[in-house]
């Protein structure tokens, strides 16, 4: 699947059930992270850090087998 991470971060770490995907850069040209991976249900996860050092994470639990129309 496409995962698009928007984000004002210049990087973030991209983890998926626990596991940690890698850190991305951000292209300074577009608005989010773009990377693809194998669906897999469970939780996918963005950690980063805002320039004061502020941590920040978004998560969202992924649901069923993720084909369309099930």
């Amino acid at each position: 699947v496409l995962v698009k991470c928007y984000t004002n971060l210049p990087q973030a770490e991209i983890w998926l059930n626990e596991k940690c995907l890698g850190t991305f850069q951000k292209d300074p040209a577009r608005d989010a992270i773009i990377l693809t991976t194998a669906y897999v249900p469970g939780t996918l996860k963005a950690l980063g850090k805002a320039s004061d050092g502020t941590e920040v994470s978004l998560w969202l639990h992924l649901h069923g087998s993720g084909r369309v129309g099930q």
